[in-house]
């Protein structure tokens, strides 16, 4: 595996004093906001109530706040999951042929927008990648999960609005999950690889030097893998993109038709990286009652992030670009 580079924003080493004093930062300021409800009432009761009651204000108006931001953010979930985004891939094609759209219904999530973006491809058809040409290589992590699970993600991928042969699937397993999940891939690979465009078994050596063994162990050296699948066959990287799954997620019909959109429309597409919805609901009547109070609560924290621009964060499921997970060593 090739060395991470040198210029990354986290150090690799040991951190500095004032590193280590801002990274600490937030977690004295909270201890401190917490500890001070107990301590202030013993130095002086009136300023301990005011500190008290501005803490309550504080924690209503942010609920309301959350409140009203869940509420956009399910709305807005719910208009971009109606959207036919293999219908805006079909006019993109079709405006970069020179011919006009289909019929389908205009109205919509970014209706507008899209209709901008038509115009402005009939007058500048490089300014796109063409959607067709595009191919989503889909890194499947499992540890040691059981058959039935992992199917059910595998199966899901058959049944997108992308065709199969656009999807690349690697089925990154692990060698520490013992001779089950070995079986287990081959499998899936029998029953299930001749239907997608690629159908790669990556197994993750356990005990590689200088690596904490986990998920992100797993899909670092599966990336690599496909890097090296990818130059083997000749596929320009700029043409992948790359999506890491957990082996039991069940992504939405239409999530890699939308992620292809994004991608194709975007200027600076190379530096985007694409972070879906996670909605914690696949099998939440199989769970505990506490289980289900915090799964919702995950889902409603991440409807809310969706409309808070600075809140978004890379985790569990995304997607980029090949070219921008090379540049930076994975």
């Amino acid at each position: 595996m090739a060395p991470p580079p040198a210029d990354l924003e986290l150090p690799m080493g040991p951190r500095t004093r004032p590193y280590r004093f801002f990274e600490a930062l937030p977690a004295a300021i909270s201890f401190t906001a917490v500890g001070l409800v107990f301590i202030l009432p013993f130095v002086d009761v009136m300023l301990g109530a005011v500190y008290v009651l501005s803490i309550v204000g504080l924690m209503f108006v942010r609920a309301m706040l959350g409140a009203i931001d869940v509420a956009r953010g399910f709305v807005r979930f719910r208009r971009s999951a109606r959207v036919d985004w293999a219908a805006r891939l079909t006019d993109l094609e079709r405006a970069l042929d020179g011919r006009p759209s289909l019929a389908h219904p205009r109205g919509g999530f970014r209706a507008a927008d899209h209709a901008t973006t038509i115009e402005q491809v009939r007058r500048n058809p490089d300014s796109i990648m063409r959607p067709s040409t595009l191919l989503h290589a889909v890194v499947v992590a499992a540890f040691n999960e059981p058959y039935p699970v992992i199917a059910d993600t595998i199966r899901t991928l058959l049944h997108t609005s992308t065709k199969p042969e656009q999807l690349l699937v690697f089925f990154a397993h692990e060698e520490r999950g013992g001779p089950a999940i070995t079986e287990t891939a081959r499998r899936l690979e029998a029953e299930y690889g001749h239907r997608f465009g690629a159908f790669v078994l990556v197994e993750h050596p356990a005990g590689l030097p200088d690596e904490i063994a986990g998920k992100g162990a797993n899909i670092t050296f599966a990336g690599h893998r496909l890097a090296e699948w990818v130059r083997d066959q000749a596929i320009d990287p700029r043409r992948v993109i790359v999506t890491s799954l957990d082996c039991d997620n069940i992504p939405h019909e239409s999530y890699f038709d939308a992620v292809a959109y994004e991608y194709a429309i975007a200027p600076d597409r190379e530096r985007l990286s694409f972070q879906p919805i996670s909605l914690y609901i696949t099998n939440i009547w199989d769970v505990p009652a506490p289980s289900r109070v915090v799964a919702s609560a995950n889902c409603f924290w991440n409807l809310t992030t969706t409309v808070r621009r600075l809140a978004l964060r890379n985790f569990a499921s995304h997607a980029q670009p090949l070219t921008a997970l090379v540049e930076m060593g994975f």
